[in-house]
């Protein structure tokens, strides 16, 4: 007997060990699988937190402010000043020049705010938005450097809290991003704002007659002395009004950015007198041999006075940067301010 156990024994604890270690490892190996699992739930979401707040910092943000800089000139050209109320009012070409930057600096802060409600993470605050053209201080000397680019900076002092899948991220550092696109919108304005306001000023300055009135003999045909009269009356008006290609003509504008105008003299006119006059023309009797006997008058004098009065002059002006294109809602284009039906009264 005691030879038999020796065999047994052993093995039994064996077996006991093996019952015990196997229901300790269950629990054990459930709890690392779950703490596992937890984690990796909290590493993927740091990172996706992460992933997002980097690529809207880094890319979204700065290609949103581009984008949007762009934008606000594009919209701008088609109508979106007010040349007419800027330089009637305006003291110098650098007010209306600043008024209308303010408007792009606007524009493109409203543009840009809207792409980031798009944006895949949100932003708790207003970024201080801020158009630089080609400085790095704002500056809006009219008669400075020719800008071949523009530049827009952005900067919060307090840092940036961005809101990316229900994890707020607050960046404690300052945040500054500057971004630069060949947009010359400025030199555009600037252009407008120098065309307009010497436009305004000349006209103020001109001596337009309220009426033209003029006096022309014809013989014998009262339609072309009414007619004559009328040119002549004309021809005094437009005598005495600007020429807008001129004003055009003396713009300063860089390379690659071209310009043209047109005018269009409007007036009234109306015959006021009109009258008959002595013989002007007489047709000869004549004896066989060819000499005169009598003369009859066949026609006589007519007089026209006629009265031209001058309503308003229409212009036209374009101003387009022909070598830089930007990348707008509507895709590659090259700006352009363009102001057709510009009523200057008389």
């Amino acid at each position: 007997m005691k030879g038999s156990l020796e065999g047994i024994l052993p093995m039994l604890g064996l077996l006991l060990t093996a019952v015990i270690l196997t229901v300790q490892t269950i629990p054990i190996g459930e709890a690392f699988n779950s703490v596992v699992g937890e984690s990796s739930e909290d590493i993927e979401k740091l990172v996706e937190t992460q992933t997002s707040y980097d690529y809207t910092v880094e890319h979204y943000i700065p290609s949103s402010m581009e984008y949007s800089v762009n934008n606000a000139a594009y919209e701008l050209d088609d109508g979106g000043i007010n040349w007419k109320s800027e330089a009637s009012s305006a003291l110098t070409p650098n007010s209306i020049l600043n008024s209308i930057l303010d408007s792009w600096e606007s524009e493109a802060y409203s543009r840009f705010d809207t792409r980031l409600d798009n944006a895949g993470c949100s932003i708790g605050e207003d970024i201080d938005f801020e158009l630089y053209p080609g400085s790095s201080e704002p500056g809006y000397d009219f008669f400075s450097t020719e800008f071949e680019n523009v530049s827009a900076l952005s900067t919060d002092f307090s840092g940036l809290n961005i809101l990316c899948h229900q994890d707020a991220v607050l960046k404690t550092e300052s945040y500054s991003q500057s971004i630069s696109t060949p947009n010359r919108y400025i030199e555009l304005a600037k252009a407008g704002s120098e065309f307009f306001y010497e436009l305004e000023e000349t006209f103020d300055d001109a001596s337009i007659e309220d009426s033209y009135t003029n006096t022309r003999t014809a013989c014998g045909s009262r339609s072309s002395a009414r007619s004559s009269a009328r040119s002549a009356g004309v021809s005094s008006y437009f005598s005495d009004v600007p020429s807008v290609s001129s004003i055009e003509s003396s713009l300063s504008l860089p390379s690659g950015i071209s310009s043209s105008s047109s005018q269009e003299n409007n007036y009234n006119w109306n015959e006021v007198s009109s009258s008959s006059g002595s013989c002007c023309r007489t047709r000869c009797t004549r004896r066989v041999n060819g000499t005169c006997v009598s003369r009859t008058c066949t026609a006589n004098t007519k007089s026209s006075t006629v009265e031209v009065t001058p309503t308003n002059t229409v212009i036209d002006f374009e101003v387009e940067d022909i070598d830089e294109e930007v990348l707008t809602e509507d895709g590659y284009l090259n700006l352009e301010i363009g102001e057709s039906g510009y009523v200057i009264n008389h």
